[in-house]
């Protein structure tokens, strides 16, 4: 199992290439997450303000009910992982309550399926030796890992209306991610990042389990981090501290067993 890399160039903040497609707090919000304006061209964000006609773009993309309403938010286009487009999201300015006591963080398209968001630039960077592969559950986070040199897949739900479809759409999606897998070689340490605790049972720590699964199945090193709070933002910092922290506890060997680490961002080796 290589040494992950940990020398990556921190991204730049964005230029003013971007002010024709961004809102002025959608430009800081991503500058704010360390999204560097290569990797937000590439991704294509656009602020809802900048659309056209933004209630035909709504009406298209399905975006109805309370979604249609929504005046303010930034578009997020987003890709498969053979590279092609998947429904977009909006990240809105104004969040609306999920009826859980939370707020929706990302408004999805009616009737969308789970889908595992690979970046455009993330292909190249798959096959770099000691570079690991991330997992997580929002796609701000991915971006900001990409523009720091580290292949990043964003795992989303969907917006499905019945749980059975949805079940069987994220079988689908496991057989598909089992398919890309198959494609490269495992000598990558998997770190999959958790917003979900497991006594929280949810669709998306079902998928990530899933995941996991898959890749130890492979052999693969996998490692689970479940953070108490990433805050607005993951940075390069961040990303050091989790390396820091996997170096101490080993890595985790291939059999998944070894030390946690105790603390906020403590790692957990998953047992699945």
């Amino acid at each position: 199992m290589p040494t992950p890399t940990v020398s990556h160039t921190p991204s730049s903040a964005l230029d003013d290439t971007l002010n024709d497609t961004l809102d002025a707090r959608h430009s800081e919000l991503l500058q704010h997450h360390g999204i560097s304006t290569k990797v937000a061209v590439a991704r294509g964000y656009i602020s809802l303000s900048k659309v056209k006609c933004g209630a035909t773009w709504k009406k298209q993309n399905r975006f109805v009910g309370a979604q249609a309403l929504l005046l303010q938010g930034l578009i997020v286009p987003t890709f498969g992982i053979h590279g092609q487009p998947t429904d977009p999201k909006i990240v809105p300015d104004f969040k609306r309550e999920n009826g859980g006591g939370g707020v929706i963080k990302f408004e999805e398209a009616h009737m969308s399926s789970p889908t595992l968001d690979l970046h455009p630039l993330a292909y190249s960077l798959l096959t770099k030796a000691g570079t690991p592969w991330f997992y997580t559950t929002n796609i701000l986070h991915s971006d900001a890992l990409v523009s720091m040199g580290y292949p990043a897949f964003t795992l989303s739900e969907g917006n499905g209306t019945h749980t059975g479809d949805k079940a069987v759409a994220m079988y689908h999606l496991a057989v598909e991610f089992q398919e890309h897998v198959n494609n490269h070689e495992e000598e990558h340490l998997h770190v999959l990042v958790s917003d979900e605790f497991p006594d929280l049972r949810s669709n998306r720590y079902d998928m990530l389990a899933a995941m996991a699964q898959v890749l130890q199945q492979r052999e693969a090193d996998v490692v689970t981090i479940h953070p108490q709070s990433w805050g607005n933002a993951i940075g390069e910092s961040r990303v050091q501290d989790i390396f820091k922290r996997l170096s101490r506890s080993g890595l985790m060997a291939a059999t998944g067993e070894g030390a946690d680490v105790e603390g906020e961002n403590a790692i957990h080796t998953p047992k699945i």
